[in-house]
């Protein structure tokens, strides 16, 4: 054979097997329907050129040349065709008219090509094959159409990769541009402007459309923007989707998580790689098998609690549902587990509780403050005016007095009781915060220095002044740092630091998931005492709670503060470790046009 002709030949059955890998890919897809058809009709032309070249008389060579660019005729409409389609957003294909001026002018190409010698007159033998195409007086014309197509479809990709915002559009844009500038410069370099110009070369035209379909194929797979395989979409979904998902075989062995499970739990994809279920629960019976595991093998389950444990030992809470994968006889061959992180669920229950709670009590509190209140005033009047009219001598001057001593004592807790009832925002002014906490300590100064304890200050310079109740918050500051120096035995440091959060960041789950609109401003009293135990870390800002000892303390302090805060639409809350101190933190939102 025709060494010319198994060149064309062969570029055309490459071509066309591309395209098919290409289609198949997703069928249903327009642009791969689109492409296929460029293709086919690539082929023709490839074909008929391969068949022209090998053909012994000038009728048969005629004919298969007609053929050939039946298929040149229409393949670069099909390729502009593409490039509508290539960016989603294009509306200009939902009108129907627009097919008709992209297919118009290659149909009646294809007639000119087939039914007259408009385009090709004939063919005369070549020094390098037998026969090729003598062109007609309409050759000029084609040329002219052929590359004004050309010319729109590279300027609608160039248009793509400059203005696309989206990195994996614009890169498969540039390569498409690369894929279709070279080899149809080539292309129309040996098959069109060489014969204008009454100069015959080899056609390269078969060998450059192959080199041009397995660069468009490149970018088609390389970056995946035309076409979606349905295992393409699968890992994706699995790589994004914002729960986490486990994939077990029928023994319970990982075989795949996504990144959402590694960043939930913190292990990498090759410390859970084939290691049992187990790896991940919390099973307080290590003996046992954990009950999960039998739940999967019965039916499976939907939205279970469940707990389940990092890399770091950290408990985590999650929603978790599980069902069984089996096979086309319906044998277990694996199950598949999706587990919704609830932390955040639960800390909103808690504080949901605490304040419902809270509410209650103070209810209660209000009620009961209110039924003692007079009966204590009459104790403790009757007292002092019995107290006031006998001498220190009298025997029952001391037990009048203690009478009185311990009424009074109950009065203000009663009072506290009050006051924790119904905290409001009542007198708000203005106040520079640093300014405030200076005021403060200076109350407490005198006692720290007895206890030999040292108060630092840790301000940050120019905050903005916020709107507060000065003497509930001073309040508040009072009651921490007395208990920062209760906590510290012997010799010690209270901190008081202040910052700012920045409008726009969380401030934690302190503020119930919220951020104000100019910030937070952040108090932290932390001191270096024996610090809080973990069991009653959730306790503290409970009313009637206290570890003192009896007599010592009301456990109304922090409950209290805890109310003022939070009639400020801030948060208060607590780090502590044993042994390492305790940090109370509270935060206050900045109000709109600060000072």
């Amino acid at each position: 054979m025709n060494p010319y002709a198994l060149f064309s030949l062969t570029a055309g059955v490459v071509s066309a097997v591309r395209g098919v890998i290409v289609s198949l890919q997703d069928p249903g897809k327009t642009a791969t329907r689109v492409y296929l058809s460029a293709i086919l009709f690539q082929s023709i032309f490839t074909f008929g050129e391969g068949m022209m070249l090998t053909s012994t008389d000038p009728d048969t060579a005629a004919f298969w040349c007609k053929i050939e660019w039946t298929g040149i005729s229409v393949f670069s409409f099909i390729y502009l065709h593409l490039a509508l389609v290539f960016p989603k957003k294009r509306k200009i294909l939902d009108k129907k008219i627009v097919y008709l001026l992209i297919y118009l002018p290659g149909l009646i190409l294809i007639y000119l090509s087939l039914a007259t010698n408009w385009i090709v007159k004939g063919v005369e033998p070549t020094s390098w094959a037998p026969y090729y195409s003598i062109f007609g007086e309409g050759f000029k014309i084609f040329s002219v159409v052929f590359g004004l197509s050309l010319l729109l479809i590279l300027s609608l990709y160039f248009q793509i990769w400059r203005t696309s915002s989206k990195k994996r559009e614009k890169r498969q844009a540039g390569w498409m541009l690369v894929s279709l500038i070279l080899p149809i410069t080539g292309g129309s370099v040996t098959n069109i402007i060489l014969p204008l110009m009454n100069i015959y070369v080899f056609p390269m035209a078969t060998i450059f459309l192959m080199v041009m379909t397995l660069l468009i194929t490149y970018a088609m797979f390389r970056y995946k923007a035309i076409f979606i395989t349905p295992t393409i979409a699968a890992d994706t979904i699995i790589a994004t989707m914002p729960d986490a998902l486990v994939l077990l075989d029928s023994e319970g062995k990982i075989q795949l998580v996504n990144n959402a499970l590694l960043a939930m739990l913190g292990y990498s994809r090759d410390e859970l790689k084939n290691r049992h279920l187990d790896v991940l629960l919390k099973n307080p019976d290590k003996d046992k098998k954990p009950e999960i595991m039998d739940l999967i093998c019965q039916n499976g389950f939907r939205n279970r609690e469940i707990t389940l444990v990092s890399g770091a030992d950290r408990e985590i809470p999650v929603l978790a549902s599980a069902s069984q994968i089996r096979d086309e006889e319906g044998e277990l061959v694996g199950s598949l587990i999706i587990a919704h992180d609830i932390r955040e669920i639960k800390q909103l229950e808690s504080r949901l509780l605490q304040t419902s709670k809270m509410t209650a009590i103070g209810q209660l509190a209000g009620g009961v403050a209110h039924e003692l209140n007079n009966p204590i005033g009459v104790i403790l009047g009757f007292a002092q005016s019995v107290t006031n009219r006998i001498k220190p001598e009298d025997p029952l001057y001391m037990p009048l007095k203690s009478i009185e001593r311990e009424s009074l004592r109950c009065k203000n807790l009663i009072g506290n009781l009050l006051t924790f009832s119904r905290v409001s925002r009542t007198s708000e002014e203005e106040t520079d915060i640093n300014t405030l906490l200076d005021e403060t300590m200076s109350l407490i100064e005198a006692q720290s220095r007895v206890s030999n304890i040292r108060l630092i200050r840790e301000y940050a310079e120019q905050l903005p002044k916020i709107k507060v109740n000065r003497n509930q918050i001073q309040q508040v500051i009072v009651n921490l740092i007395n208990n920062a120096m209760d906590a510290i035995s012997g010799a010690g440091n209270v901190t008081i630091t202040t910052n700012r959060y920045p409008a726009g960041k969380q401030a934690g789950k302190g503020t119930d998931g919220k951020t104000a609109e100019n910030g937070y401003l952040e108090i932290k009293v932390r001191d270096t005492g024996a610090g809080i135990r973990k069991e009653n870390l959730d306790k503290i800002f409970e009313p009637f709670f206290t570890t003192k000892e009896v007599g010592k303390g009301t456990g109304l302090g922090l409950s209290l503060c805890y109310e003022i805060i939070k009639k400020h639409n801030g948060n208060i809350q607590v780090e502590s470790e044993p042994g390492k101190g305790s940090t109370f933190i509270i935060l206050l939102p900045i109000e709109k046009n600060p000072a």
